[in-house]
């Protein structure tokens, strides 16, 4: 302790003055600067006592950096007679202010009356710049920790919380603060808190090592529960004593409910794969399938087990090595044009049954996301048949429709065959004359036969091969038939000059423009205009587009009548299957459905205009 009376000061510590570490000054009472020792002269960056106590006559105006805390600390040793770690800014030669922590206290005379101030000076500038840099530390943790979406806490070793974040609050249901003071086991589900009491004491005996992780089951102040993904850490002393538990609390109760619904889900999906009306299979991205359902199994008559992998199952669907080979080629094709995840790809094939029977299957294969192959099998043999045999009998009925329309045609020739005859019997004629008669009655047989020859083509159909034809010559071919089934109706026909040749199939175009002009004609059953044109025409992408096709050049083929017309809801169903509005068992509703299918496998579209009483292109 520092003496407080002028005579011990005079005494004892002079020589403590001159030789302190820390700097030292004394005031006399109204600010005035009696002397300074070195240290403190060198702080304030004098090069000695003398030179610094010349340069500040007034402390309070020269020495402090704000007059106020001059005035301060002077009241506070006038009213307290002694002053500890007051802290102020001080001023130096060079005009930096560094903060110091000033000890001072009063040295009275015998009178009791004030002889001067004497105190100490530390430089504590770095000190408060750390503890500054702390303090700011200090707040960004405690913003991030009060800002987490997780909940944060803190016990101590007597299972006491002392610390709880805004989040770990707010899910708790309590107020600010609301929950320091309370045990942990306050806040766990009463099942559980035995086990949370012996974790706790298990790790005040040292016996918990590392973090702790749980599911723990939460009670909130309401009474109501969430579950809480905990993650437990020690707090340690430097010493390595446990001092307190942090525990981060991540709420699992969407995560909970995502579970169950996935569950349900994962359930649902499994007992429509098990008892869907199609084969389904998983393949991995191995090629090594993963799963069949009970249909699939059905179909075919494999089992999983009989299905290793990809190239097994070829073998066994595909029997015929060079079918099999145009299936491999066709996968192929597929992965070098992958257009990744959710990409469908479809076909039909002839699949090899382990009965050895042959099925038609439809098959949509899709990408899954991680890289499997799922395929779904649809047994369409039945469904071929059937269509084949409708199909069948539409064509039939379309040559009925013809042969109706000829029968007059057929028995003009047979007249005139009649008649020649009978001339030719008599005997009556020259030899110029006979064979004139001989010559109609062959030109009647060929005009028979090529009749003949065109109502089986229609009724037999083509071989189904793609080639190059002429669309022009085909039509104006075709339309021979027509004109002489149908007397009252007018066809006319306008094609372009350089008409571009196309790849197709003869026979199914020849059966388009069949169904096209029959609908057309029954349109207009008491007769009319029947107009065909063929034009070139190139299409733009978004032309293309609109109709799903590719777009190119392509040839434009109309038929147009000068019937009934259709109103909106007609048109729209006209490509239906089985959609007909004739009476019933006077059509199948294929014609035009079978139209549709033969142009798109083409590769080309079909559009349609008509308006009631305005006719249909």
């Amino acid at each position: 302790m520092m003496p407080n009376t002028l005579e011990t000061w005079d005494e004892q510590c002079p020589s403590l003055f001159e030789t302190a570490v820390l700097g030292m000054f004394k005031t006399a009472p109204g600010s005035r600067l009696i002397a300074v020792n070195p240290s403190l002269a060198r702080m304030c960056g004098y090069q000695s006592p003398d030179e610094m106590t010349a340069a500040i006559r007034d402390v309070t105006l020269h020495y402090y950096a704000d007059p106020e805390t001059a005035d301060e600390l002077m009241k506070l040793l006038t009213e307290n007679g002694s002053v500890e770690g007051f802290e102020a800014r001080i001023r130096r030669r060079d005009g930096t202010m560094p903060w110091v922590s000033i000890h001072a206290w009063v040295v009275r005379d015998r009178g009791g009356h004030v002889a001067y101030q004497v105190g100490t000076c530390e430089d504590i500038t770095q000190r408060r710049q750390r503890d500054k840099e702390l303090r700011q530390k200090e707040n960004s943790w405690r913003t991030i920790v009060e800002a987490s979406n997780a909940g944060i806490f803190v016990i101590d070793l007597q299972g006491v919380v002392t610390y709880a974040n805004a989040y770990m609050t707010e899910r708790l249901g309590y107020e600010p603060d609301e929950l320091v003071g309370k045990q942990y086991e306050a806040i766990i589900v009463g099942t559980e808190r035995d086990a949370a009491r012996e974790r706790i004491k298990s790790i005040i005996r040292g016996e918990q090592e590392g973090d702790i992780t749980t599911e723990r089951c939460f009670l909130r102040q309401d009474g109501s529960v969430f579950w809480g993904y905990l993650t437990g850490k020690l707090l340690k002393s430097p010493d390595g004593c446990i001092q307190s538990i942090v525990g981060f609390v991540i709420d699992l109760t969407e995560i909970k409910k995502a579970r169950c619904d996935l569950r349900e889900q994962e359930e649902m999906f499994r007992s429509l794969v098990e008892h869907a009306p199609i084969g389904i299979s998983v393949m991995r991205g191995d090629t090594s399938f993963e799963y069949v359902n009970p249909r699939f199994m059905e179909i075919f008559g494999y089992t999983l087990a009989d299905l290793p992998d990809k190239m097994a199952w070829f073998d066994l669907a595909y029997s015929t090595p060079s079918y099999r080979q145009e299936v491999v080629d066709c996968w192929t094709r597929n992965q070098l044009t992958d257009q990744g995840t959710g990409r469908i790809s479809a076909q039909t094939s002839m699949i090899r049954c382990k009965d050895g029977m042959d099925r038609v299957i439809d098959l949509y294969a899709v990408v899954t996301e991680n890289g499997k192959f799922v395929t779904t099998y649809q047994d369409v043999t039945e469904h071929k048949r059937m269509e084949a045999h409708l199909l069948h009998a539409e064509k039939m009925e379309a040559v009925g429709t013809l042969a109706e329309g000829i029968v007059h045609d057929f028995n003009n020739i047979l007249c005139v065959m009649q008649g020649n005859l009978s001339l030719l019997l008599q005997g009556a004629l020259n030899d110029q004359l006979r064979d004139d008669r001989l010559a109609a009655i062959q030109k009647q047989l060929c005009t028979g036969a090529r009749l003949t020859s065109q109502l089986l083509s229609f009724s037999r159909g083509g071989q189904n091969e793609t080639a190059e034809i002429d669309i022009k010559d085909l039509i104006t071919k075709n339309m021979v038939i027509f004109e002489l089934s149908r007397k009252d109706v007018i066809v006319r026909q306008r094609h372009q000059d350089d008409l571009r040749s196309v790849m197709a199939d003869c026979g199914q175009i020849e059966r388009v423009l069949l169904n096209l002009c029959i609908n057309a004609c029954q349109a207009m059953p008491y007769g009319g205009v029947l107009s065909i044109e063929s034009a070139n025409a190139d299409i733009s992408n978004s032309h293309a587009s609109a109709f799903h096709v590719q777009a190119g050049r392509f040839v434009r083929i109309s038929v147009a009548d000068t019937g009934a017309g259709m109103d909106e809801k007609t048109r729209a169903r006209i490509f239906e299957p089985f959609f007909t509005t004739k009476a019933r068992n006077q059509g199948t509703g294929l014609g035009l459905s079978t139209v549709y299918g033969i142009i798109k496998s083409h590769g080309g579209f079909i559009s349609v205009s008509s308006e009631p009483g305005k006719g249909s292109t």
